[in-house]
């Protein structure tokens, strides 16, 4: 009758368990940061920024926030719609925090397959296009395309 073999020790002093170890920790915190708004995707405030130099810390906070809350209202599905007010208050905002933001989102989630801040809003499928169109629009007669 065969006998059942016996199960190998797990030897931490063992140079290929202490690899494989710690590549898998590491391949889970690149995941995991990854993921996160403000891990490897995390960039200079938009201050620091050379179309940012003439801002306030006020200013700068701000564009930053838009980008944040735009990205997080138009990235993955939504199901459940689009923060409308997002959209009705940033129409509104004075040029340089239109702009600013405009730079900003487009420098940071470019790579993300949707282009630039216009291409994203322009993508997105909204029932109400009134603030978009707004923001659309505005955005042409700014030069941003």
């Amino acid at each position: 009758m065969p006998t059942a073999k016996k199960p190998i020790p797990l030897d931490m002093n063992n140079p290929y368990v202490l690899g494989g170890v710690f590549g898998l920790a590491g391949l889970l915190a690149f995941f995991f940061f990854r993921q996160t708004d403000d891990g490897f995707k995390a960039a200079k405030i938009p201050k620091d920024k050379p179309w940012g130099a003439n801002l306030t810390d006020q200013e700068s906070q701000l564009i930053r926030q838009y980008t944040l809350r735009f990205y997080d209202d138009m990235s993955g599905w939504n199901w459940l719609g689009h923060d409308m007010a997002l959209y009705d208050e940033f129409k509104d905002v004075p040029n340089k925090i239109f702009i600013g933001t405009y730079n900003d989102f487009t420098e940071k989630y470019m790579s993300e397959d949707e282009g630039t801040l216009r291409e994203w809003i322009v993508n997105e499928g909204f029932t109400d296009i009134s603030s978009p169109k707004v923001i659309i629009d505005k955005m042409a007669y700014l030069g941003l395309a």
